[in-house]
């Protein structure tokens, strides 16, 4: 398959939002790989010395997106992704949002690891051991006392300061009432109100006192810190979930993404696609992002590169051959300039054809089919 074809097949795929045939617990539906295979994306941008990636990494997060979610994805620096093939991936779990499994136990799909019920280091591990129950608490009082005094009540520290927590933008972190999946009362807590319960609950007392908080930032995502995570046939739970999110009011929408958490293969080659690097809206310059998706594309075996249109209001194929838009490019260039060349300076007849570019970008963008959203009710 071309690149070309590979990229209106994904793209076909990526339209396509129906949840039948969608795996469930209990039922006999294909199992999630299959559905992926011919709905939606997976994608990661976790790769090589990003996210979950280390030297005693056990796995990696990539995110699913399809049309109604538009493209949401675990962001980089880099600006440049891996189109993954579903069939091929070992799905362990699954997030609404970002499920900050650096920070969990199980190789991500279990409790974060300071959970005062079942984290690796949370209190109900602490105080088990009196050894490290007794110096972590010592810490925690020589901590104190050097920063605020001996004489300082804990009561009396601003959990802002104790935490040295920044004093502009906080951390929106969200879980469920009975701190399960089985709960639908979706409850947000601040950094400073987490903190203060999770590690004075190893201490025994509170650390601080919880006073004015600033807004939690426009550049800050919802991270979940439930204890359990979703497994694989819950996936449509988890779809409205972050449907939910995205069309609250209250939350950021434009930094959700979904997570899921795969095993690490011995190799990653044999389970891309295609590289792709996204179009707008990302740090660093499009020209670089396009050089390093070409770069990874040949140290992956010669792999196809796309461009992602993750415009706003893009409304054509998600992915593009990237050598179809540079062939584009190249031809519009060329014959606009020899046209040039003849009645003005080189010059002029160079910023003439730049122009003649973009109006040849926007025709092409304005003849795309349009689709219209779905309408999903949000969380309460």
């Amino acid at each position: 398959m071309s690149c070309s074809q590979l990229a209106s097949s994904l793209s076909a795929q990526y339209r396509n939002t129906s949840f039948d045939g969608i795996p469930t617990a209990g039922s006999s539906s294909p199992s999630l790989n299959d559905y992926l295979a011919t709905h939606g994306l997976l994608l990661t941008m976790c790769f090589p010395n990003s996210c979950s990636f280390g030297f005693n990494a056990k796995f990696f997060s990539a995110s699913w997106i399809q049309q109604d979610l538009g493209p949401r994805i675990i962001p980089s620096a880099s600006g440049v992704g891996l189109i993954l093939d579903p069939s091929l991936v070992d799905i362990q779990c699954l997030y609404p949002t970002d499920g900050g499994t650096l920070g969990r136990d199980q190789n991500g799909c279990g409790p974060t690891i300071y959970d005062r019920h079942g984290g690796s280091q949370g209190a109900a591990s602490v105080n088990k051991n009196p050894v490290k129950k007794y110096f972590y608490r010592k810490y925690m009082t020589d901590y104190k006392n050097l920063n605020f005094g001996r004489k300082t009540q804990w009561e009396d520290i601003d959990c802002m300061e104790f935490f040295d927590l920044p004093p502009t933008e906080l951390q929106r972190f969200w879980g469920f009432g009975d701190n399960n999946n089985s709960s639908t009362s979706v409850q947000f807590y601040s950094s400073p109100d987490l903190f203060k319960t999770e590690f004075g609950a190893i201490v025994g007392h509170d650390l601080c006192s919880v006073g004015l908080e600033p807004d939690a930032g426009p550049q800050q995502f919802p991270l979940y810190y439930g204890a359990k995570s979703w497994d694989p046939q819950d996936l449509k739970e988890v779809i409205d979930l972050e449907m939910g999110f995205i069309q609250n009011q209250t939350t950021s929408g434009d930094m959700i993404w979904n997570e899921f958490v795969i095993s690490l293969p011995v190799e990653l080659p044999p389970l891309v696609l295609g590289v792709f690097y996204v179009n707008e809206n990302y740090a660093g310059k499009r020209s670089k992002r396009r050089e390093a998706a070409k770069r990874q594309a040949k140290t992956f075996g010669d792999l196809p590169v796309f461009v992602m249109h993750n415009e706003k209001y893009w409304h054509g194929d998600i992915l593009e051959c990237d050598e179809d838009i540079a062939e584009e490019l190249t031809m519009t260039l060329r014959t606009n300039t020899d046209q040039s060349e003849s009645s003005a300076p080189r010059d002029a007849g160079q910023q003439d054809a730049m122009r003649m570019i973009q109006a040849h970008l926007a025709k092409r963008r304005d003849e795309r089919p349009r689709f219209e959203k779905m309408h999903i009710s949000s969380v309460h």
